[in-house]
């Protein structure tokens, strides 16, 4: 309504003054105003005159980061270790095993759930979305590789196969080497042990990849 001529705005010397109760609706945040120091005029484009009088200011939101790691992400990085924990115990121990991993997956599964409730409704996959989804592959690949493990040891076990006598090698009969319980013992072996390295080393890169990445 008023041109620069009749109307010009600044800010005082004191600087902008902030309600208290702002710091109220922004709990998970720690906020800070900046007045912009200007010539008091801004580019007003459906204006007439195009420049008009006015003040500015920024908002500056910064996340309490501090909250976030000891409410959601050292608690299901911790989840995760204690589902990997069931890899050091015997196979034969089926109902502990899986009550801890089924356990921890559903903790991790209502966790994010959780961080979803009380987190900004976006369009994008934030970044605590990637977090809690890659804690809960981990722990499905750890009950998956149980279960790879049992359909190991449940393999029909048989005796070695006997040697062919001298007619069967003059006909070139083949016979075939059944499965014996060392060799279904020493696939389960392997296994664990290549879990018990591979699983932690993906976590760890993992974390050497989002924390530089979302930091940045």
């Amino acid at each position: 309504m008023y041109s620069l001529e009749e109307v010009r705005l600044g800010w005082l010397p004191s600087g902008l003054v902030v309600d208290p109760r702002v710091g109220n609706q922004l709990n998970n945040y720690e906020y800070e105003f900046k007045p912009i120091r200007g010539n008091g005029s801004c580019a007003c484009y459906k204006c007439i005159p195009a420049s008009a009088p006015c003040v500015q200011a920024i908002l500056i939101l910064t996340r309490k980061v501090l909250g976030h790691l000891l409410g959601t992400f050292l608690p299901s990085g911790l989840f995760v270790a204690v589902s990997w924990a069931s890899l050091f115990w015997p196979a034969d121990v089926i109902p502990g095993r899986t009550v801890l991993v089924i356990t921890s997956l559903l903790t991790l599964i209502s966790m994010h759930t959780a961080v979803r409730q009380i987190s900004p409704e976006t369009s994008y996959v934030k970044a605590v979305d990637v977090w809690m989804f890659m804690c809960i592959v981990l722990s499905l690949l750890t009950l998956f590789e149980y279960g790879v493990v049992l359909v190991i040891r449940k393999a029909p076990r048989g005796k070695t196969a006997p040697v062919p006598t001298a007619v069967q090698q003059v006909m070139g009969v083949k016979m075939s080497p059944k499965v014996t319980p060392q060799m279904q013992l020493s696939r389960e072996e392997r296994l664990e042990k290549t879990t018990r390295i591979v699983l932690p080393c993906v976590f760890f890169l993992f974390n050497l990849v989002y924390w530089p990445y979302y930091l940045a």
